[in-house]
């Protein structure tokens, strides 16, 4: 399909012409490129284990547009069978350049609508977003390496978790605990000024008290 989106010519018309004897319709100085194209293969699998997942289309929904093509046989209610080849059709894409081709991929695959069972949408959804994809940065191992850096990250992640929450709930004891060495400095405190309080209390007592003595001797004194 890509052959075809970039010079124009049926393949499978050109495979019958040279088996019915006539010949290729065009020589290789006449075959000229023109654009780019992208084909994405869209399977009935799991997005990252590639586990096959037979089962029934719900909803089934192609994406259209210029430069958007879908070769596929599958419709809403078709039961894809678990014997043969998981592959539920091709979605290519033709733009004038790779910059305008990856554009409509990217339209085009957020349009691409498969319910009921799994699909490698998903898939090709995130490669596309990839600026790795973008650039044109990757080879035949890039894929690999991309699923178990995948892999590794879904199974950090409930590790993060566990990690976070040990350290909210040791966060929030340390902060219950300063709380109550608060209350208790708190508590110190007020129980100091309390004493303060009732020393000062009992002095003001004793002054009082070694004052009226004065007094009354000095009374004692003028009556004598």
């Amino acid at each position: 399909p890509v052959t075809e989106a970039i010079t124009g010519i049926d393949l499978v018309h050109e495979q019958m012409r040279v088996a019915s004897g006539a010949g290729l319709s065009a020589t290789q100085e006449q075959i000229s490129f023109n654009g780019h194209a992208i084909e994405c293969r869209i399977n009935a699998e799991d997005p990252r284990t590639f586990m096959p997942s037979p089962g029934t289309i719900s909803h089934y929904h192609t994406p259209g547009g210029l430069g958007v093509r879908v070769d596929s046989g599958v419709y809403a209610g078709y039961a894809i069978p678990p014997y043969y080849d998981s592959l539920i059709g091709k979605l290519i894409v033709h733009g004038r350049n790779r910059v305008e081709c990856m554009m409509r991929l990217r339209r085009a695959l957020g349009e691409f609508v498969i319910d009921g069972i799994s699909s490698t949408l998903p898939l090709f959804q995130d490669l596309v977003e990839n600026p790795d994809i973008a650039n044109g940065d990757y080879d035949i191992h890039w894929l690999e390496k991309y699923l178990a850096r995948q892999a590794e990250d879904a199974l950090e992640e409930p590790r993060h978790r566990v990690r976070d929450q040990h350290a909210g709930e040791h966060e929030a004891v340390t902060r219950i605990g300063l709380d109550l060495v608060d209350l208790g400095l708190e508590a110190k405190v007020r129980r100091g000024a309390g004493r303060l309080v009732h020393l000062a209390h009992l002095e003001l007592d004793q002054a009082g008290e070694v004052g009226k003595q004065v007094r009354d001797r000095r009374v004692h004194r003028q009556l004598g």
